[in-house]
């Protein structure tokens, strides 16, 4: 190999190798930003999922973070059942009323 090709081919390994890191750093980035998504799901943070969707969009477009984000809230809900908050609401002792047919007192 002459100096020039040597050269080159240093330059070459050295970008692939910066490559490399930036996409590292990108899994990283998307790994962090699923896992702050399911705890802002979670949490019921709805300001912070829409800032984590925004930001996952710039890695993946916008309709996957959303559909991302569509995915793992319907996984919570199966997980978890029925809310408390649901089962203290106005529309499901009105359901309840309505089927057990029971006058509104």
């Amino acid at each position: 190999l002459d100096s020039d090709a040597l050269h080159s081919w240093g330059r070459n390994f050295v970008h692939q190798d910066e490559q490399e890191q930036i996409r590292q750093k990108q899994r990283f980035d998307q790994e962090r930003i699923q896992q702050e998504i399911c705890e802002a799901l979670w949490d019921r943070s709805d300001d912070r999922v829409q800032q984590l969707e925004k930001e996952f969009s710039e890695h993946l477009g916008p309709g996957a973070a959303r559909e991302y984000v569509e995915q793992v809230a319907k996984e919570q809900s199966e997980q978890a059942g029925v809310s408390v908050a649901y089962l203290l609401s106005d529309e499901f002792a009105a359901l309840v009323r309505s089927r057990m047919g029971e006058p509104d007192l």
